[in-house]
C-alpha cells in the first residue's frame, strides 16, 4: 500500500512539473520580460494564464510586486472575487511611479488543473515609454481559446499512418468568435530514418497553409509504428476585425505517436489522396433569416455519425470545413436545446455571400443539415461553363432569355472599367457578333454602403459606361439598354445599417447581363 502511495505521489509531482512547462502567465497580452508603455499600462486589465487550449487550467492565487529605484517595493494581493483582474491600486501605482519603476513582478502564482494545484515561477515586466511591442489583449486571449488537431488527432494521441493521412490537414477549433484564425506555416519534422526510407537525410519540410504538402505527405507515409509524427514551429495568425489588429504567434507543437491502431476514429481510412475540397457556409436565424449566429459550435459528421471536424462560427456567422471527400455523405450538426442564439428556434444555412440555401431540420436537441455528395461535387468543379459558350448555346436554344452575372470591376467610387473586366466584356462582344439576333439589357447594382442617392447615380454611370464600351467595339446601340439600380435590389440581408462581411457585400456589387432574342 505504501508503494502505491509513493507511486501516486511521484506521478502527481511529475504532472505538476509538466504543467509548469506548458503554462505561461501574461499581464494582458505581454509575456515575461516584455516592456510596457504608459498606454499599455492603461490598457491592460487582467493577468492571463495561457495553456494548451484545453481550458482545464485556472489561476487561483498571485501577488503583484513593484520595485522602484530606491529599492523600495510595493506589494498588492489579487482580488479573491476576481482572480484575474489587475486592480485599480496596481494600475495607479504603476502610473504614479512609472519613471522610477525598475521592474514589476507577478509572483506567488498558484494554478489549478484538473483538481490539482501547482506553483509557477514568477514573471517579470519592465516599464518604459520607448518600448516597441504593441499587442492586442483580445487577440492574445484567443491563443488560449484555440485547439489545433492534425486530422482529428490532438497532441499526445496515437494514430495509424492511414488514419492520420486520411484527412492530411489541420482541424482548427476556435472558441473565440471575435478573432479569426489562420495557419500561416509549420514544419513537418522527419524522425531519424534509415537511408532506404530517407535517402536525402531530410530533417524537416516547410509547409504553408492548412494542408500537408505533397513532399511531407509522401515522407509521412513512410513512418513506422513507434515513431513520432511531429508538426513544429506552427505559426498562426490571429486577426481581430473589430480592433483591426493582426498578430502572428508560434503555438506549441503537435506530436502524434504512430501505431497500428488509432486512438480516435476519423472516418474510413484507406486512401492516400490529398483531399482539398472545402465546405463553407453561414448560420442565420430569425423570422427574416437575417441574424448571424455568432460563436456557435458546428460539428461535421460522416455517414457513420462520427464527428470528423468541429469549428465555431465567426462574427458574421461563417464557418468552413476543409479536406472533404466528394463522394461522402456529411451532416452539419448544431445544438438546438435552449439555445439563446437561435431566435424563434429557427436555423438557416446560407452561402458565405448570404444567399439562403435551406433551413436546418430539427431532430431532438439538434439542428441537422445533410450535405449530399452532389453538393460537394459542385464545389469541386474548378471550371464552370465559359460565358461566351453560354451565350452561344442560348442563341441556338429555344430559351427566351438568359441572365449572366459577371464580375465587372471598378475602382472605389469610380465608373471607369479596369483591365480585369475588359476580357469579360470582350467575350460578350464576341458572342453577340456571332448571334446578331440577340439583344442585351445591362443592369448595374451597388452594395448598401454609402448614400442611397449617390449609389443610384454611380450605378447609372457604370451601366452606361459598359454600354459605351460595347458600342465602341461594334455592337449596335439599338440592341442595348443600360440601367442603374443602386442598392434597390439587395440580394441578401445586407441592407442599410447591417454589419456584413466583405463577401456578403460583394454579392450585391454586380453587373447583370440579360439576353433576349
Amino acid at each position: 500500500m505504501k508503494k502505491l502511495f509513493l507511486i501516486f505521489c511521484l506521478l502527481s509531482s511529475v504532472l505538476a512539473f509538466g504543467q509548469k512547462k506548458e503554462l505561461a502567465v501574461h499581464m494582458g497580452c505581454y509575456a515575461s520580460g516584455d516592456t510596457l508603455t504608459v498606454e499599455a499600462v492603461k490598457r491592460v486589465s487582467s493577468v492571463n494564464l495561457f495553456g494548451d487550449g484545453s481550458g482545464d487550467h485556472s489561476l487561483k492565487q498571485w501577488s503583484f510586486a513593484m520595485t522602484v529605484k530606491n529599492k523600495k517595493t510595493y506589494t498588492f494581493k489579487h482580488n479573491p472575487k476576481e482572480t484575474n483582474v489587475i486592480t485599480p491600486q496596481m494600475r495607479d501605482a504603476m502610473l504614479d511611479k512609472f519613471k522610477a519603476v525598475t521592474r514589476v513582478v507577478i509572483k506567488d502564482i498558484v494554478v489549478e488543473s484538473k483538481g490539482q494545484e501547482s506553483k509557477l515561477d514568477s514573471v517579470i515586466f519592465y516599464l518604459d515609454n520607448k518600448a516597441l511591442k504593441v499587442c492586442d489583449e483580445k487577440t492574445a486571449q484567443a491563443k488560449d481559446d484555440l485547439m489545433l488537431k492534425f486530422s482529428c488527432f490532438k497532441n499526445g494521441d496515437v494514430a495509424s499512418v492511414k488514419d492520420l493521412l486520411h484527412y492530411p490537414t489541420f482541424s482548427i477549433i476556435n472558441f473565440n468568435p471575435k478573432v479569426d484564425v489562420r495557419i500561416v506555416s509549420y514544419t513537418f519534422v522527419v524522425p531519424k530514418m534509415d537511408v532506404r526510407r530517407n535517402p536525402k537525410a531530410i530533417e524537416g519540410i516547410e509547409n504553408t497553409g492548412i494542408e500537408l504538402n505533397a513532399e511531407s505527405f509522401e515522407m509521412a507515409k513512410k513512418l513506422a509504428p513507434g515513431e513520432q509524427f511531429m508538426i513544429s514551429s506552427i505559426k498562426v495568425e490571429f486577426s481581430n476585425r473589430k480592433a483591426k489588429t493582426k498578430e502572428i504567434v508560434t503555438v506549441p507543437p503537435i506530436s502524434i505517436t504512430i501505431a497500428r491502431k488509432s486512438s480516435e476514429s476519423c472516418g474510413e481510412a484507406g486512401s492516400d489522396t490529398l483531399f482539398v475540397l472545402e465546405y463553407s457556409g453561414k448560420l442565420l436565424t430569425g423570422k427574416d433569416r437575417n441574424l448571424p449566429v455568432v460563436g456557435e459550435k458546428v460539428q461535421l459528421k460522416d455517414s457513420r455519425d462520427s464527428v470528423v471536424q468541429i469549428t465555431v462560427t465567426n462574427s458574421y456567422g461563417d464557418f468552413t470545413f476543409r479536406n472533404l471527400k466528394a463522394d461522402e455523405f456529411y451532416k452539419l450538426s448544431v445544438m438546438a436545446a435552449d439555445n439563446p442564439k437561435l431566435k424563434d428556434q429557427t436555423l438557416y444555412l446560407a452561402k458565405v455571400d448570404g444567399t439562403i440555401v435551406k433551413s436546418f431540420e430539427k431532430k431532438g436537441n439538434l439542428f441537422v443539415y445533410s450535405v449530399l455528395p452532389t453538393e460537394l461535387f459542385q464545389l469541386a468543379k474548378e471550371d464552370e461553363e465559359d460565358t461566351e459558350l453560354k451565350i452561344r448555346n442560348f442563341g441556338k436554344s429555344s430559351q427566351s432569355e438568359l441572365t449572366v452575372i459577371e464580375d465587372i470591376y471598378y475602382a472605389p467610387n469610380s465608373y471607369e472599367i479596369n483591365d480585369l473586366s475588359i476580357a469579360q466584356l470582350d467575350k460578350i462582344i464576341s458572342a453577340m457578333k456571332q448571334n446578331p439576333a440577340l439583344k442585351l439589357a445591362i443592369s448595374s447594382h451597388t452594395d448598401a454602403n454609402g448614400d442611397d442617392a449617390y449609389n443610384m447615380g454611380l450605378s447609372e454611370k457604370r451601366a452606361k459606361k459598359v454600354m459605351e464600351y460595347l458600342v465602341a467595339k461594334g455592337i449596335g446601340q439599338e440592341r442595348l439598354k443600360a440601367k442603374g439600380f443602386g442598392e434597390t435590389m439587395i440580394k441578401n440581408r445586407c441592407k442599410n445599417g447591417v454589419d456584413c462581411s466583405e463577401l456578403e457585400h460583394e454579392l450585391n456589387r454586380r453587373t447583370e447581363f440579360k439576353f433576349t432574342k
